[in-house]
């Protein structure tokens, strides 16, 4: 009751959940309350006069403003104060001074009487007894907190004044003549411009400045401090405005060509003065390149000073300390670890920051949290959760908002937990030092309860067999026990049912790292061809035993083994047999015949051989081939594991076969066709004689192929590479051809499909001709439909007589074929459709499907998948599939609509895209197999665990153009990139002296709204402005976009 009122406004009726604002402006002076002296808070009581009867009367004065006060002093007194410096303008060519708009207020509690300001020029901001006045203006009386704005404007000329040369600052010194007594006599001389200065040179004088004591130098690491550097302007002129550079180089031979680290600012020195100043900086960040440098600077390095001696601006340096440059790396260390509070279970952080402190940009990357039974934080303690930090420049620091993490259901043992965190905990940015990472931890402790883990099979996961190789990915071993799992392994099973233990034929594991109370671990992926693990023949199921060497103790030991597939099955055929020399046998020779009996072949595999033949070979060497020179064969029937057979006896008169001349040895060729598939292809040719061998003269040339080369096939066309021709016979062989065939069989013959030829050129007797690289191109064959093979025919004109004129054509290739197919189909993506997002909710629809190929596609699938970048394949995260039907030339099919909340599928903490994969199982045939993967969304993205928080950012900076004082700005696309919708922003306009945007210091020229965004919404904006009326200093400005400058939206990456 004993509060003063000074005001009311009225309240209309108001129904249930309505409100009013009082835009009637309150404008009210005190001085008519006779207040008595002291503090006073100002309320707002309302229902003031208890008109309404209200359900709560006690919350009608809960508004008042704490600060600020009204204060009546005890004895009340007027106090003039400068409210506003108006605008200086300084011609020092011809000593005009032009002043404007200068605004008096009287501050104080009690009427001032009319007073006059003076003003002044100064050698210095502080006005005192030898400034010089050059003009007044009169003030009227002003009641408390009246202002008077000096309208008329001053315009005068010194020259009169024949002021001594120097810098002077103009200075307004309120009540000068003191005609008012106030409460503060202090302030009357608070107002002065710094610039500009009134300039009276000293005529034809020049200055000097240089370094006069260059103070003390401190460095740790790449941290450069200086203190105390005196910089004298010692010549008979006033120095202007310069600057001082600090550099670093390899010798203390200073000058402007080595690497410049900063500069320090020196104001106008007149002759004689001198300023001591300091720099700091860290030159890890330049792209300096690595090496051990001194430091020292340069006066005036700019050259913005006419001196009297120019020589002498370098001569400040330091022989040590010499600051060491790494090699170039970025850094990310805990420069903050912020605030942490423990509430129960839920773990809160905020004002954490990151920095960079290396000396190049770190890639984005992520910090872990962990719980720790000690004070050392690392990656072997108890994971809790990841937060993503952008990629951050050299210097550049990024804070993270404020997030929380639950680790309730960790269900942790009894104990006190350090709770600290890792940067790039997952190793993903290589740094100048790995050892620094882990160097924020928190005082708070959390106490948990003990219990027991138990490993569980959460997903069994994709396997694929084919033949006898196993694939299996995508498995997660949950543990649902309350207490951290030791490390340990799951091992992967064969079984002939699908009650899975040790005793089953165990094929490989993998490791399962230690995991958290509720935590999920996904298996590395598995393959191997069991082939080799010699299990017998038959049909198996595939299974996963969790801890399987039972290492770790669990609540349940029962539920290890629900891991299986009930198909597909893996299938283990038979061994297979191995053809062997048993016995070599003998040999005779007499001039041209041989003569061979007694040979013994034996099949020591592990299944019957089937029939095949024994080849017999002349070899000018011991290391036989089916290339050597083919004498005869014998028939070898089929042969039971460990049976042993006698070969009849061979008998050849080799003087009509046109062997080249020489001296050969006699072998033996176990299957030289290949017509056994043995486990050992290596051992059919270990059946040879060393005596007696084999003379043959002959007075022929021989043709034959030494190496067959190399096919490759691209597209329609056909190269033949790196093929070598010998001539083995007697006599030099004469210039012939070598024919290119297709043939639908391996004995190639001239009439083939003909390929084109090219020249050999005569081939002594014993020499080998390399061909030349040839290619044939097939689009213009109009082959029928099939498979060729490809090969090659040498003298295919037969315009060499030879010594053999069989072995022509024994060079073909079986790999690669040349297939001929009929019109395929081709499935497509005609329209990716629309995708909504809502926190962890998908919603996708209106896609299509088209088979642009030629021929019906077959029924197939089209799989959903997330991935964590656009380039989708079966190896990311499929989280759904749609039937396609058979599909006609030309034929499109929609999708059904799909839907899904992704939070129950036990993703990583992560961005991901979503995209779908055509025929993903690879049931169609197609004409084109990578193009099945082109259909996914940019955007909305899909946000799990971490920070869903919007993010705004450019999809375009859109165009510039300028025309006259005008910038037009068109077609600038932001887009809402993050977890969640933003709200209502700005986009600013600015114009900078340099590339680096800031609010705080640049110049708002303009702005625009930009309206809520959903994820993946985008907003485009244009703008035209005129910057004529801006006033803008002389200079060369760049015109930057700064989104949300009103900081509007709370964003997960508010750099970017």
């Amino acid at each position: 009751t004993g509060d003063i009122l000074f005001a009311t406004r009225n309240i209309p009726a108001l129904q249930p959940g309505a409100s009013e604002m009082i835009s009637e402006q309150l404008d009210v002076n005190l001085t008519s309350l006779n207040l008595a002296p002291g503090l006073y808070q100002v309320i707002v009581v309302i229902d003031h006069l208890k008109q309404v009867t209200e359900s709560n009367e006690d919350n009608n004065d809960d508004c008042f403003w704490v600060e600020p006060k009204v204060f009546i002093p005890n004895n009340a007194k007027p106090d003039l104060a400068c409210k506003a410096l108006g605008e200086l303008i300084v011609n020092n060519n011809t000593l005009d001074v032009y002043i404007g708009w200068t605004t008096i207020q009287n501050i104080g509690n009690a009427a001032a009487g009319a007073s006059q300001v003076g003003f002044y020029l100064s050698t210095d901001s502080q006005f005192g007894t030898g400034d010089i006045l050059f003009a007044t203006r009169n003030i009227p009386a002003l009641q408390p907190g009246a202002s008077e704005m000096i309208s008329e404007q001053l315009d005068v000329n010194l020259t009169s004044l024949n002021l001594a040369p120097g810098l002077y600052q103009v200075i307004v010194v309120i009540d000068h003549l003191k005609q008012v007594t106030e409460s503060n006599e202090d302030n009357n001389d608070d107002c002065f411009w710094v610039e500009p200065k009134v300039f009276i040179p000293t005529p034809n004088l020049k200055p000097n400045l240089t370094c006069l004591d260059r103070g003390f130098l401190t460095v740790n690491g790449t941290s450069v401090s200086i203190n105390q550097l005196k910089i004298i302007n010692n010549g008979s002129g006033l120095a202007d405005q310069s600057k001082v550079g600090v550099y670093l180089s390899l010798d203390q031979n200073f000058t402007t060509s080595d690497f410049l680290i900063g500069k320090i600012d020196i104001p106008k020195l007149a002759n004689g003065s001198s300023i001591v100043t300091s720099f700091q900086t860290n030159v890890a960040h330049l792209g300096i390149p690595p090496g051990d440098y001194f430091v020292g600077i340069i006066t005036d390095n700019d050259k913005q000073v006419e001196e009297t001696n120019e020589n002498d601006n370098n001569t400040c340096s330091w022989s040590t300390p010499k600051v060491h440059v790494a090699q170039s790396l970025p850094n990310l260390l805990c420069f903050d670890r912020g605030h942490l509070s423990i509430s129960n279970t839920k773990l809160t952080f905020s004002g954490i920051k990151i920095q960079n402190n290396g000396n190049a940009a770190a890639n984005a990357s992520s910090i872990g949290f962990y719980l720790s039974s000690d004070n050392v934080i690392t990656t072997s303690d108890i994971f809790i959760g990841a937060v993503t930090i952008p990629g951050l420049n050299a210097g550049q620091t990024a804070t993270l908002g404020n997030f929380a993490i639950d680790v309730n259901f960790l269900n942790l043992a009894n104990g006190n937990y350090t709770i600290g965190f890792i940067t790039d905990y997952n190793k993903l940015v290589g740094e100048s030092n790995e050892n620094d990472n882990n160097l924020c931890a928190y005082d708070q402790k959390l106490v948990v309860q003990n219990g027991k883990p138990n490993l569980v099979c959460d997903f069994g996961g994709e396997l694929a067999v084919s033949g006898t190789k196993v694939d299996i990915s995508w498995v997660r071993i949950k543990n649902t026990g309350n207490l951290k799992s030791g490390a340990t392994r799951a091992g992967f099973y064969l079984s002939t049912d699908q009650h899975f233990s040790t005793s089953d034929y165990f094929i490989g594991s993998r490791s399962l790292p230690e995991l958290l109370s509720g935590a999920v671990a996904t298996l590395n992926p598995f393959s191997i061809d069991v082939s080799s693990l010699n299990i017998p023949a038959g049909s198996y199921f595939v299974g996963i035993l969790i801890d399987d060497t039972n290492q770790v103790v669990e609540s349940n030991e029962s539920d290890n083994n629900t891991c299986s597939f009930a198909h597909p099955k893996v299938t283990i055929p038979s061994p297979k047999p191995n053809l062997v020399c048993n016995s070599l046998g003998e040999l005779t020779v007499n001039g041209a015949s041989v003569h061979i009996s007694w040979t013994k072949i034996q099949n020591n595999g592990g299944s019957t051989a089937n029939a095949t033949k024994v080849g017999y070979y002349l070899s000018t060497d011991t290391h036989f081939t089916p290339s050597d020179f083919l004498i005869g064969t014998a028939d070898l029937s089929a042969l039971a594991p460990g049976e042993v057979r006698t070969l009849s006896a061979f008998n050849r008169d080799l003087s009509h076969l046109g062997l080249p001349s020489g001296t050969y040895y006699v072998g033996i060729f176990i299957d030289p066709t290949y017509l056994v598939a043995e486990t050992n292809e290596n051992d059919n040719n270990t059946c040879f004689w060393t005596n007696p061998r084999v003379h043959i003269s002959q007075a022929k040339p021989n043709l034959t192929c030494m190496n067959r080369g190399e096919v490759t096939a691209y597209g329609s066309a056909i190269t033949f590479s790196w093929i070598k021709i010998q001539n083995n016979g007697g006599t030099t062989a004469s210039p012939s051809r070598i024919g290119y065939y297709l043939s639908t069989d391996t004995h190639f013959s001239t009439s083939d499909v003909f390929l084109g030829d090219g020249y050999i050129p005569s081939i002594g007797a014993g020499q080998v001709y390399s061909v030349p690289e040839f290619t044939a191109n097939l689009s213009h064959l109009n082959l029928a439909s099939g498979e060729y093979f490809l090969g090659f025919i040498i003298d295919y004109k037969n315009e060499v007589a030879e010594s053999n004129e069989d072995d022509n054509n024994d060079c073909f290739y079986t790999t690669p074929k040349v297939v001929v197919n009929p019109p395929k189909s081709n499935l497509t993506c005609k329209d990716k459709g629309e995708l909504s997002v809502s926190g962890n909710s998908l919603h996708y629809s209106w896609g299509k499907v088209m088979n642009n190929g030629g021929t019906t596609a077959g029924a197939s699938y089209v799989g959903y998948y997330l991935s964590t970048d656009l380039h989708f394949d079966t190896n990311d995260r499929r989280i759904g599939e749609a039937y396609i039907g058979n599909l006609a030339p030309g034929q499109v099919a929609s999708l059904s609509d799909f839907s899904i909340n992704v939070a129950s599928l036990g993703l990583p903490a992560g961005t991901y895209y979503f995209g779908f994969i055509i025929d993903y199982k690879n049931q169609v045939a197609e004409t084109d197999e990578n193009d099945n993967n082109d259909c996914f969304f940019e955007h909305p993205r899909i946000v799990i665990g971490g920070n869903t928080k919007p993010n705004l950012a450019f999809n375009s900076s859109g165009h510039l153009s300028v025309s006259s004082n005008t910038l037009h700005i068109n077609e600038v696309k932001i887009v809402n990139n993050g977890g969640a919708a933003a709200g209502e922003s700005y986009l600013g306009y600015y114009l900078s002296t340099d590339a680096h945007i800031s609010p705080g210091s640049d110049i708002l020229i303009g702005e625009d709204f930009v309206t809520s965004l959903g994820q993946g919404q985008i907003s485009i904006e244009s703008e035209s402005i005129n910057i004529s009326n801006l006033s803008l200093p002389s200079g060369t400005y760049f015109v930057g976009l700064f989104i949300d400058y009103k900081y509007q939206v709370h964003e997960s990456n508010e750099n970017e």
